[in-house]
Formats: C-alpha cells, structure tokens, sequence
C-alpha cells in the first residue's frame, strides 16, 4: 500500500506541474510534460522547491467549510483512524505538523534507501506505526522511515484521495498503477466528480466527491460502483477511449468503522478496471446510462420507500452485488433474488419489480464476455416469465394468489431436488410441460437458476409492463 499511495503522490504533483507550471511556460509545442516532471524530479533540491510551493493545492482536498462561520478545517480527523497521540487543530498546517527535518541520519528511507529520515509523530495514515493493522497487504509493522523528500511526495496523495463519512462509517479510495501519468489522466475525471467546496454541516458527514443524483450509500462498493458508471459517462461526453485510460489502473478501496479500534474492516486493490468499462459501453448501447441504472440500482436496497431505516440496514444486499461486479466481474444472482424477496415481504402487493432489470443484466453479462450466462439467464429468466405471465392469460387458470404462494414456495426449497421437486410439482398444478432441460444441465448451479426463475417469476407478477422488461 505504500508504493500505492506513492505512485498516487507523484500523479497529483504531476497534475500540478501540468496544469500550473508546464501549461503557463512558452514550451516547444511538442514538449511532452512528462519528460519535463522527470527532469524536476531529477534535481532534488528543486523537486522540494516545487512541493513545497503548490503544497496548498493538496491540502484543499482535506479542508472542511463550516456553514456557520466558513471557516476551514482540516478533516483528517474525520478520514483516518487515528490514535490518542494525534493532535491537530484547526489551526495548524498540517504540512508543518508533519516534521520534514532529518532526525536519524543513518536510517534508510523506506521507498527510495537513501540515510537521512525523519520518524513521525503525527500518528495517522500514512505517517503512522503500525501499517499492518491496517492494510495487510503491507508487511511493516514499524513506524514509516522515509527521508523528507518522499514525505512530501506520500502526502501530496492527500491532493488526490476520495472520502465520504456517513453515520459510523468512513469509505476512501484513491486510484493506483506503476505510471503516475495514466493515475494523473483518470484523476481529471474523478475531480470533476469532486465537490469544489467540501461542506461538513452534520457532525458524522462529509465527503469531498459526490455520488450520482438519487443515489445514497454505506458500504464501499456499493459507493464507488456508480460514481465509476459516471466517470464512464463523462468520458463519453469528452470522447475519450476509457479502456486506454484505464489500462494497468486499479483501484485502493478501503473503509472502517469509526469508535473502537478505527481497524480497516474492508480493504480491496480493484484490478481490471477498463474491463469493467468495456461492460458499461454494452449497458448503454442496451439501456439509457445512469438514467435507468439508478432506479435498477436503488431497486437492490431492502426497505427503499422506509423512512427512518438505516442505510446499514437498507444496502447491505446491494453491497454483496456490486462487490461480486466490482471484484470478480461477475453477476450476481442470488444477492439478486435476495433484494427482490425481501422486497416483497416488507412491501407485499404494493412492491413494484427492479425497473430496468433485463436489459441490465443481459448488457452487464454481454459486456463481461459471459456468454454462457447470459444464455443461462436469458432462458431461465424468460422460463419464470412465460410461467407466471401464460397462467395468469388463461380463462380458469390459477389465481394471482397461488402463483405468488408458488413463488414463496420454490424459495424455500433447500436442495437441488426439492428445487426440481417443486417445478415439477407446480408443472402438474399448471396442467402443461415446462421445459426443464436448461434446470437439469446446470443441476450444479441450482441456487443461481433458481434465482434467477425466481426473479423471472417475480418480475411478471410484481413488474410494470414495459418495453424495457418485457420479455
């Protein structure tokens, strides 16, 4: 994680330089500003110079308007854990507070090996001991030795992290990769995601990036998967090629609760990010964008119409959704199903399905190359479907109440044979033959068929009829 958040250090100085000193110099138009940044870099003492000139811009990130007074704050605080040793007022440089002087001299620095480091005592991340007990994947449980120099560098990455606090819960991600310049261009994008002004009017609540319109999260997942869906979009609008953008990319993901031990309880390097945006460029082209993915996407909250409940409570299900999508790129079905049954227990007959439903899944599974799945589901789906939506067209056909007992009974099935034993059961009752040989040859994926016929059921018997989820 500390060669993460270096790398996220250099982009952001290298925003900086681009934008600020490369762009207001009379350079050769075929200078290339990168070439320029390596020879800063090369001149140590004049590489201090520049951060120490532009080291304003990062901190930006972190400060907190009060809306009574405007006045700044910063909010380190309010993004990451901290210990009783940690003191910074609102009246402090946090710059300055972070002690850049050499104080062992024979100490190697933890990054580059040159003698000549300072040992902390601002005790909060990245400047902090103990880096095991909060990113794993980082094998030093000592205090970070690192010579002034690259101090300066890992806290240029506070420029170009992105922060919401909600309720108990404090969620940050920062992109990451082995060329600054490929983080620097996806970077642009996410500032312009990025509030100008950072507000804190509630205590327990802030962020410096804003989620799409109508979309309210939690857990981590579930909050970086839409803003993503619309950094895709504006790269659209700006006509540039994401999946260019976005090669050998990741994303650091991480989040904890506050109280306690302030211990990351999630922590993911998300790979493959411009395969993920290949799957979104088949969404569009089969959906309306983010215009119908946020009703699909709040269509996975549990209790979405419930004044009062938790967002802990409402996202949980959606959260193990977007967690399989964003790490094995895959789609989840059974998490699903699991938002639509528990959907139709709170809100019995009055429960409306997941608006854009078929066409999203059919383009996320098209999208991620699963060719087989969206077989799998298209048939399926269209098997639930067809078997509520035929009866209930015939004259002396089963009641709208026995198809909905049918449907709570086929989810209460907890083997593959009670499953297969219940379709057969429902095929005598509905007086025809139903085609199961799909059901059979993925006998081993029982739970995902069945809860995807599930949804196929459900989706005709709760579903408004429209061109978008027809089938």
């Amino acid at each position: 994680m500390l060669w993460e958040w270096y790398q996220n250090g250099l982009a952001e100085a290298y925003l900086i330089f681009r934008d600020e000193v490369f762009s207001s110099k009379k350079i050769d138009f075929e200078a290339d500003p990168k070439v320029e940044f390596e020879c800063l870099k090369e001149d140590l003492d004049k590489f201090e110079e520049f951060l120490e000139e532009y080291k304003d811009r990062p901190l930006a990130n972190i400060k907190v308007r009060k809306e009574q007074d405007g006045e700044f704050f910063y909010d380190i605080k309010r993004i990451f854990p901290r210990s009783g040793k940690q003191s910074i007022g609102k009246d402090k440089d946090v710059w300055e507070v972070v002690n850049f002087c050499i104080k062992n001299k024979k100490a190697s620095c933890f990054i580059c090996g040159r003698q000549g480091t300072r040992t902390n005592t601002v005790l909060f991340y990245p400047f902090e001991r103990k880096v095991l007990n909060y990113f794993p994947s980082f094998n030093e449980p000592q205090r970070l030795s690192l010579c002034p120099l690259h101090q300066r560098v890992l806290f240029y990455s506070f420029g170009n992290i992105y922060y919401a606090r909600s309720d108990d819960r404090v969620i940050i991600f920062f992109p990451s990769g082995v060329d600054y310049e490929r983080i620097a261009e996806f970077s642009t994008f996410l500032k312009e995601l990025a509030f100008e002004r950072i507000s804190a009017p509630e205590e327990n609540h802030s962020a410096n990036i804003r989620l799409p319109k109508g979309v309210s999260a939690y857990f981590p997942f579930e909050f970086l998967l839409p803003l993503l869906l619309e950094v895709f979009d504006l790269m659209e609008r700006k006509q540039k090629d994401p999946v260019e953008i976005l090669s050998e990319i990741r994303i650091e993901l991480v989040s904890y609760l506050k109280g306690g031990l302030d211990i990351f309880d999630h922590y993911e390097s998300i790979s493959r990010i411009d395969e993920l945006f290949r799957a979104f460029v088949c969404l569009k082209k089969k959906t309306k964008g983010l215009f119908s993915f946020i009703p699909f996407y709040n269509g996975l909250t549990v209790g979405f119409r419930e004044r009062g409940k938790k967002l802990v409570d409402k996202n949980k299900i959606r959260e193990d959704w977007a967690k399989v999508l964003l790490v094995k790129h895959r789609v989840d079905f059974i998490s699903l199903n699991k938002a639509v049954m528990e959907n139709i227990k709170i809100y019995k007959d009055e429960y409306r399905f997941i608006p854009w439903y078929q066409p999203i899944i059919t383009g996320l599974l098209e999208g991620l190359g699963m060719k087989n799945d969206k077989e799998l589901f298209e048939k399926i789906n269209a098997l639930g479907w067809h078997l509520v939506a035929d009866e209930a067209r015939k004259t002396g056909g089963l009641g709208e109440n026995q198809l909905k007992s049918f449907l709570w009974d086929i989810f209460r099935t907890r083997t593959s044979e009670d499953f297969i034993s219940a379709l057969v059961e429902l095929q005598l009752k509905l007086g025809t033959n139903l085609d199961l040989r799909e059901v059979m040859e993925n006998k081993g994926r029982w739970r995902e068929v069945k809860a995807i016929l599930l949804n196929g059921m459900a989706n005709a018997l709760y579903g408004k009829v429209t061109k978008e989820n027809s089938q």
